[in-house]
């Protein structure tokens, strides 16, 4: 049981950034939204260790939808389907 636990893949959603604030200074991010879960290869970016950030959900949306993702989570935590 562990061990399917330890390799199960995760949905993918997509989350957005509420805090205005980061170490005491205006988050840049705030307001973006990001990939979390089960991040597709093309939405990965390595030098942040996570997803790219998009301007909008629906940017956000597309660029799962274009990296063959069919089914993920909204921020709203509704299926896109």
């Amino acid at each position: 049981m562990l061990a399917q636990f330890l390799t199960a893949r995760l949905s993918t959603a997509i989350q957005q950034v509420n805090y205005p604030v980061h170490h005491g200074q205006p988050n840049p991010a705030h307001g973006k939204f990001f990939i979390a879960g089960s991040i597709p290869d093309a939405c990965y970016d390595r030098e942040r260790g996570g997803s790219f950030f998009y301007d909008t959900e629906d940017e956000c949306a597309q660029a799962i939808e274009a990296a063959g993702v069919t089914r993920y989570q909204l921020a709203n935590c509704q299926w896109n389907k």
